[in-house]
């Protein structure tokens, strides 16, 4: 009754109706297995007198064999071969009689000399029905099998053939073909799929109707050579045949004579044949019945709806959309006297007396969620998250915003002290835990900055701040804060700050730049003509040093300028794999022999675009580094990459702009570094070495080159682990890239051209003038721009090139090359100048105009000389 009382009103109509219709249905279903039955019998009787009918022909066979043999053993002609168309006698024998797959005579030796077909044997001495013909003097009969002459399933049969003294003059042979089974059963009107078997005693199945081509010769089915190798001679059976085909089988046992051979004669029907028409016909009921149940079903379903379900179902919706909160809903029924009418009639009351008490509730509840509203959307605006304790109760609320600052998700979160507590920095935790104790039990402010480490391994920087609140009794009841992360103003003020070192250094830099260029180029020019000139080689070994001294002060102030920018900067498409070998050749010689040097390159190429000398110049700082590191020997490796920068690593490592980018990783086996140190290696002139023996420019110069490039270089390091440099250059798009040749050296940089020069500096001009005139060159020196104005008139016709500084009084070079120009348009120009580079792009160099910096080496301007002047086209101003 449980049961019945949870069921649906439709529910227990429907079964009530299909409980009516099962004694139907039962009826149905027997009356459909008893046709069936029925069928199946009929169709095992059916086999039973097709195999019978078989068997009658089988025996009629033997009958009209025995008397055709016989016949034939009264011609004469074939017995004395005398009649040349005996032949022909018995090939039409054999087409008024295709039960047969031939007929032939033999001698008592058994050799054919007359036959139907085209002499098939040659000798049948061997047969089994000659051996017994020969042996009884009567009518035999051979056994089953497959003839390897004909090709064909046969049985032999033999007759021999008396003269009067009761000796054997011949023996008649007829070969009967087993495929006339076939044809007999074909004629058979049975259904499609069934099949007809003659298996030897041996289990070999000699033919098979339909498809003996495929079937015979071979072994019979296990299955079916047990069902009918028992003592029954004749039966019934179900079994699957070869093509895996269900079939009703009747089988007999046939013995030619009692001694013969027997044969196992297979008759098949398919099993769906035989129940097809009684399974339609118990189909064809179910369906009416099933038709009838349905309409029954119908018929109830909809009763019931109309009358009771809908009714109900108003009454369930109303139930549920009240329960829902919707409050304002009805039943919709009207207020009879029936049983539906009072109950719509007290649920409509109810649910207008809730409405009216929930309008009130809603109006509150609506300002408190636009207030908290406000405060949320606050809080995101200024990313600052808040949380309450309530230290009474051991109660917590925090902000959404508290959560994503701290990266963690608002479900999987547990309480706030512990979830902070457990991502802070371990460096952090001893201080922070100190400063929430003091104000849980002091109640002293709590105002701090630490570090947290998010889930995804990421480290950020938070500023919390937070008070108390006492009861009467002054004891702390609440503990409430907020918490603003400030990673990225922190970054910020430590590259404003790097940015500031940095411009102090460039600016400091660029005041002197020009000056000191100027001496080092004057320096570099005398040091070389005095190398020229003397022959003693510790003389000349001291003016090297000199040479070389001045080159490493150039560097230096190139490095100096590095900080502003004011340095020349001209990138081109590299291939970074080729500058790591280009340059593997010099660190090797620098780092000194009891440092191991590995490179491990990327397979494929990263093109990017940088100024190899910077990108070289970088990695020798890196090396010098790692080498002075590992004063006891060790190992460096430089390893390529290609790496992806995403929203992943950007939230790991806290920079980076998102794409493809080269790695280029520095790494040594060195001493290593504290925190301390590492956080300030970039910084200029920081720098850990012994005075004299380093300017602590190295590092911070090579952040300046991979800033520039686009790039980022950051460092990992350990006490006694070692040091590793990573920079990443962003890629560019694969294109085609021009490896840069070295100077021709073969071609002499001597000539004997005019040259008109033009410098302010007097010991820059003089010692450029000597240099020139030394290597054969006819030199027309001016001490300002006018002056070059002037004497180029004083001599127009007469030189080659203009070398110009680009700064210089009353007239820059710009200037005067641009007047020249008007008067003989192409005029060879170089020029030079010691000034920053933003002071020389102000200025301007004309295109088609070479610019040499100061301090140059002499070769670097004799081989630029000499380059220009043999170029076959004019330079274009």
């Amino acid at each position: 009754m449980n049961f019945l009382s949870s069921l649906s009103v439709r529910t227990i109509l429907l079964i009530l109706v299909i409980l009516t219709m099962l004694p139907c249905l039962g009826i149905v279903l027997y009356t459909g297995l008893e046709s069936r039955s029925h069928a199946i019998e009929e169709a095992k009787a059916r086999t039973l007198r097709m195999k019978q009918r078989l068997a009658s022909n089988q025996e009629r066979t033997i009958d009209n064999t025995k008397q055709l043999l016989e016949i034939l053993t009264k011609i004469p002609a074939i017995l004395d071969r005398t009649e040349p168309d005996s032949s022909t006698l018995l090939k039409n024998l054999l087409a008024q009689n295709p039960c047969y797959a031939d007929i032939s005579v033999a001698d008592p030796k058994g050799r054919v000399y007359l036959s139907a077909n085209p002499a098939p044997y040659s000798n049948v001495s061997e047969h089994k029905c000659f051996r017994d013909a020969v042996l009884t003097s009567t009518f035999s009969i051979g056994e089953y099998g497959i003839s390897h002459e004909i090709k064909k399933p046969i049985l032999h049969f033999a007759y021999p053939a008396l003269d009067t003294s009761g000796k054997i003059k011949a023996i008649m042979i007829a070969a009967f073909d087993l495929n006339f089974y076939g044809r007999l059963f074909s004629q058979e009107k049975l259904d499609s799929g069934s099949a007809l078997a003659l298996t030897d005693m041996n289990g070999t199945r000699l033919y098979r109707y339909p498809d003996n081509k495929l079937y015979s010769g071979a072994k019979d089915l296990p299955e079916m050579i047990q069902r009918m190798s028992g003592k029954q001679t004749e039966g019934t059976f179900i079994a699957k045949g070869i093509d895996g085909i269900l079939r009703f089988y009747a089988f007999k046992r046939l013995r030619l004579n009692n001694n013969g051979p027997a044969l196992f004669m297979r008759v098949g029907i398919p099993a769906s044949k035989v129940v097809a028409d009684a399974n339609a016909a118990m189909l064809r009921n179910l369906a009416f019945m099933g038709t009838i149940t349905l309409l029954a079903l119908v018929s109830a379903w909809l009763l019931a709806d109309f009358l009771i379900v809908k009714r109900l179902y108003k009454l369930v919706d109303f139930s549920r959309r009240l329960s829902a909160g919707t409050l304002s809903v009805r039943t919709g029924l009207s207020h009879g006297d029936g049983e539906f009418g009072q109950l719509a009639r007290s649920f409509d009351e109810m649910a207008e007396t809730m409405e009216k008490r929930s309008a009130e509730r809603e109006q509150v509840e609506k300002a408190l969620i636009i207030s908290e509203r406000n405060l949320v959307e606050a809080q995101s605006i200024a990313g600052l998250g808040s949380w309450e304790y309530d230290v009474e109760r051991d109660e917590e609320f925090r902000s959404a915003e508290f959560f994503r600052i701290l990266g963690l998700s608002q479900k999987k979160a547990g309480r706030a002290y512990d979830s902070v507590f457990d991502y802070i920095h371990p460096d952090d935790k001893p201080y922070v835990l100190e400063k929430i104790t003091a104000t849980l039990e002091k109640g002293k402010p709590y105002d701090v900055e630490y570090r947290i480490l998010g889930p995804n391994g990421g480290e950020r920087i938070v500023h919390a701040q937070g008070k108390v609140s006492v009861n009467t009794n002054g004891k702390i009841t609440k503990f409430v804060g907020t918490i603003l992360d400030i990673t990225e103003r922190k970054k910020l003020e430590q590259k404003f700050l790097q940015a500031q070192k940095m411009e102090a250094v460039g600016q400091l830099a660029g005041g002197i730049a020009h000056d000191f260029n100027n001496i080092l180029t004057a320096i570099i020019g005398y040091a070389h003509l005095i190398l020229d000139k003397i022959v003693d080689e510790k003389a000349r070994q001291g003016v090297k040093q000199v040479t070389a001294l001045a080159e490493r002060a150039g560097i230096l102030t190139r490095d100096l300028l590095m900080f502003s920018r004011k340095h020349t900067y001209d990138p081109k498409p590299l291939e970074v794999n080729d500058i790591i070998k280009k340059v593997g050749k010099f660190l090797t010689r620098l780092i000194g022999e009891d440092i191991e040097f590995h490179t491990q390159l990327y397979e494929e190429k990263l093109p990017v675009k940088a100024v190899s000398g910077q990108i070289e110049q970088v990695l020798m700082n890196l090396a010098t580094n790692a080498r002075d590191a590992m004063p006891n020997g060790g190992l460096l490796t430089i390893r390529t990459d290609l790496v992806q920068i995403d929203n992943d690593f950007i939230a790991m490592h806290g920079y980076g702009t998102q794409g493809d980018y080269a790695l280029i990783s520095v790494s040594d086996t060195g001493t290593g570094m504290e925190e301390s140190i590492r956080e300030r290696v970039f910084e200029p002139f920081f720098t850990t070495k012994e005075v004299g023996k380093g300017t602590g420019l190295g590092l911070a110069t090579a952040y300046g080159i991979i800033e520039q490039h686009g790039g980022y270089i950051t460092v990992y390091s350990e006490p006694g682990e070692g040091t590793s440099f990573r920079i990443l250059l962003p890629l560019m798009e694969p294109t085609i890239i021009v490896e840069e040749s070295a100077d021709d050296q073969t071609v002499s940089a001597r000539g004997n051209e005019t040259v008109l020069l033009a410098e302010d500096e007097l010991e820059v001009r003089e010692s450029i003038r000597s240099l020139l005139h030394a290597n054969g060159y006819r030199v027309i020196v001016a001490v300002d721009g006018e002056h070059a104005l002037e004497t180029y008139l004083a001599n127009e016709g007469e030189i080659d090139l203009l070398l110009l500084d680009v700064i210089m009084p009353k007239r820059n070079g710009r200037e005067v090359y641009e007047i020249i120009c008007k008067a003989s348009p192409g005029i060879k120009t170089i020029f030079i100048s010691g000034y920053t580079a933003d002071i020389i792009e102000r200025k301007g160099i004309p295109d088609g105009c070479r610019f040499v910096t100061k301090p140059f080496s002499p070769h670097t301007l004799l081989w630029e000389l000499r380059d220009v002047l043999d170029e076959s086209v004019p330079t274009s101003g």
